[in-house]
């Protein structure tokens, strides 16, 4: 149950909503689907090493 918990923060929603629209945007032909992977790799490892580093701090 703790880790549904996890998965609904809101750092993970920000980051699956950006994934969705830039997908949508590469899809559509609205991007260039190198941008879309240089963008989404920076936003997934800003949220997720963001998390770990507060995680850490908090021990």
């Amino acid at each position: 149950m703790s880790k549904l918990l996890q998965l609904i923060e809101v750092r993970k929603i920000v980051t699956i909503l950006f994934a969705i629209v830039f997908a949508y945007m590469s899809i559509t032909g609205m991007l260039d689907v190198q941008n879309v992977i240089v963008i989404l790799t920076m936003v997934f490892a800003y949220y997720f090493n963001k998390g770990d580093n507060t995680e850490q701090n908090k021990k």
